[in-house]
């Protein structure tokens, strides 16, 4: 009767158990010749798709090359042309700048590419979006109707929002048919052109504007421009 009650009890444990669960897949690594020289991908899943020219790689996907990175939930490499496509929670870093996107496209061989629906962040707390972004060279970008600002927020305390613009990461971005606005207020309809500093501590261009409320005044903002005359002279105007 205990042996009986022994193997009862075995039993209960061992369907209560239920099959023991399996170690979970690594990730796979691999070194891709391309075009653009070699790669380095880590997927989930990486496979050939067609022809030995195309790489597909899925799930978690991250390809590197040089200070480029690009993380995405799927990637396609043709390593004959160097062309790649990303999609799905996009992320690109060019350097120390943090790209996202709908969805990218790069070419591992020359550094060009276009990302949809982007959004840049360049350090040090420059904010950049686009409806179309077009990587032309190394930090150099050509945006169509995007926006500037250094607020994070979805709708910025600030903004300059433009039809077109060209922002070099090392340089400054300067624009055409903008319009400043604060929060989803535009306080200045129009301006025909305009131009702002990214990285540089002096450089000819607008300063972020000074946004304040008093009770005597109520709200103001001025928007600081900053001249650099000279090596050694300036001169700082307000809007």
């Amino acid at each position: 009767m205990r042996r009986f009650r022994a193997a009862v009890v075995l039993l209960a444990g061992a369907l209560l158990a239920g099959p023991s669960p399996t170690a979970a897949q690594a990730p796979t690594t691999a070194t891709v010749k391309t075009a653009g020289g070699d790669v380095t991908i880590i997927a989930d899943r990486l496979e050939q798709s067609g022809t030995d020219n195309l790489i597909v790689a899925t799930g978690n996907v991250e390809v590197t090359r040089g200070t480029a990175r690009l993380l995405a939930d799927r990637v396609e490499i043709n390593r004959e042309t160097g062309d790649a496509t990303a999609l799905g929670r996009v992320i690109f870093y060019d350097g120390e700048d943090r790209l996202t996107g709908d969805r990218v496209e790069y070419n591992l061989k020359n550094g060009t590419g276009v990302v949809y629906q982007g959004r840049l962040q360049v350090a040090p707390y420059y904010r950049i979006g686009g409806e179309r972004m077009e990587r032309l060279a190394e930090s150099v970008y050509h945006v169509r109707r995007g926006v500037f600002t250094t607020c994070e927020e979805d709708t910025p305390a600030w903004s300059f929002r433009f039809g077109e613009a060209t922002a070099d990461l090392n340089e400054l971005i300067y624009g055409t048919n903008v319009s400043f606005w604060l929060k989803d207020v535009p306080l200045i309809p129009f301006v025909p052109f305009f131009a702002a500093a990214i990285r540089r501590e002096r450089q000819t261009g607008f300063l972020p504007p000074n946004v304040g409320t008093s009770t005597r005044k109520g709200f103001s903002a001025q928007i600081p421009f900053f001249w650099a005359i000279s090596d050694s002279q300036d001169a700082t105007f307000a809007l």
